[in-house]
């Protein structure tokens, strides 16, 4: 005990302040006020993969994001926000994007994706990330989202369980696409592998409708053409 306390009195003492304060409060609101529940998901990627290799002016966050609204089309109580006991299921699908800054993260919204081609897409998701980066954004740009994604697959992730981004009832978490051997048609071969984390608020959302959602996500990504 002692030592454990002279370690802290020596230790360099770091308060929370700004950014990270205010991250802090929400994700400690987000968990209190929310029943959490992450389903996870696999998914072999080769047509995706080839889909983007011919589509090298788009990167894998811009299809991820025109995917998550295709499929929030067809699975619309994911695309609602939860507050005071009220469920506001939106006609628009405003998807936040995690972006990871040097002290914090920021969630920039890209508006009206169902109306938005992967090149609007693009040049709104640059758009909106320079601009967060020099705090240029307005408060809806931040305030706006029905449904974030937060993709980590530019770090050595597979899966996690990502904390809702309250008061929304729904967040896609992506891990990073890797070569592993599997199972196809009775083969083993070696394939591109994805997996997602879809964290839903169960006051919400059953772990059925979740389910089906990812199975159409999946149904999606394996007809990349569907992606415009």
């Amino acid at each position: 005990m002692e030592k454990n306390l002279e370690e802290i009195m020596n230790a360099e003492a770091i308060k929370l302040r700004g950014m990270r304060r205010t991250i802090a409060r929400r994700m400690q609101e987000s968990l209190s006020k929310s029943a959490q529940l992450t389903l996870h998901s696999t998914i072999v990627i080769r047509e995706l993969v080839e889909f983007k290799a011919s589509n090298k002016e788009v990167s894998y966050n811009d299809i991820f994001i025109k995917a998550v609204a295709l499929a929030l089309s067809s699975h619309k109580r994911l695309n609602s926000t939860l507050v005071d006991n009220t469920i506001y299921q939106w006609p628009d699908i405003n998807i936040g994007i995690a972006v990871a800054l040097d002290d914090g993260l920021l969630v920039p919204v890209i508006q009206k994706v169902q109306e938005k081609s992967l090149s609007q897409i693009k040049q709104d998701r640059i758009d909106l990330i320079q601009r967060g980066k020099t705090g240029q954004l307005t408060a809806e740009e931040v305030t706006a989202g029905t449904f974030t994604i937060s993709n980590l697959g530019m770090y050595p992730i597979d899966c996690f369980t990502p904390i809702l981004n309250s008061p929304q009832v729904a967040l896609l978490g992506i891990g990073r696409i890797k070569q592993e051997t599997v199972v196809i048609n009775q083969q083993i071969e070696i394939a591109p592998v994805l997996n997602l984390s879809l964290t839903i608020d169960h006051q919400v959302i059953d772990g059925a409708p979740g389910a089906a959602f990812l199975k159409e996500l999946e149904n999606i990504l394996h007809h990349p053409e569907l992606i415009n």
